[in-house]
């Protein structure tokens, strides 16, 4: 009979276009934005709450192995009981790398298509990383250093400008959504990094008594999406 001969084209045509959706992830390459909040940890006591914002460029070597570029801009400030006070405008970029822990679950021959079918709390911690990169920071400082007229102390050592190197180091998850026959197109981006400054003069202060350099820490929430061609993984 026809009917029945054609209806087993048409199935044996849709398990094998169906295959070949399903054994590729979406793409290799996403790009990022983001913001947050960042927090200054430097010569001034009082660590007061500032505000950033990122973008980003991650290339995937496999599902959970990534290298990747990020530029950042924002402030920075502080205070103490001293009447030192500082507002800093930075701007940085660093390059990084970030491993998840799904390198080390059992292996998917098929990632795209796990990622479709189990929607389980492990596939999301597949994706928790941790990472870190090198990269440069400058930071443009209005600081008070000097004291009232009628004090004779020495006023505080400073510059208004850091050119520093950093090394940021990051912890986080992506949580993928708006899923595709390839896999995943968008994910949230939840993600702390402690950045770890080469010098001390981020707030614009140098103690000479410390050993301590500046960092600072930047808590974001940023969404991603996936670009460029397919990959296969």
């Amino acid at each position: 009979m026809i009917y029945p001969r054609t209806l087993l084209l048409h199935l044996l045509f849709g398990i094998f276009f169906c295959h070949n959706c399903f054994s590729q992830f979406n793409n290799p390459i996403s790009m990022e934005l983001g913001g947050g909040g960042t927090v200054l940890y430097g010569d001034l006591q009082n660590k007061t709450l500032a505000f950033g914002t990122h973008i980003g460029l991650d290339y995937l070597f496999n599902p959970f192995i990534s290298a990747g570029v990020q530029g950042l801009m924002g402030k920075l400030q502080g205070n103490d009981a001293y009447g030192r006070e500082a507002h800093s405008k930075f701007a940085g970029a660093n390059v990084n790398i970030k491993l998840r822990l799904g390198q080390f679950m059992a292996a998917k021959n098929n990632y795209s298509f796990y990622m479709l079918s189990h929607r389980s709390v492990l596939s999301y911690l597949a994706n928790f990383y941790l990472g870190a990169g090198i990269g440069f920071i400058y930071a443009d400082v209005t600081a008070n250093r000097g004291l009232n007229a009628n004090d004779f102390h020495e006023g505080f050592a400073g510059k208004d400008f850091a050119y520093e190197m950093i090394i940021p180091l990051n912890i986080g998850i992506d949580i993928p959504f708006a899923y595709s026959f390839r896999g995943p197109m968008w994910a949230v981006n939840i993600n702390y990094q402690l950045g770890l400054s080469s010098g001390d003069n981020l707030d614009g202060y140098t103690n000479g008594y410390s050993g301590h350099r500046d960092r600072m820490v930047y808590l974001s929430l940023g969404i991603k999406r996936s670009i460029g061609n397919g990959l296969k993984f």
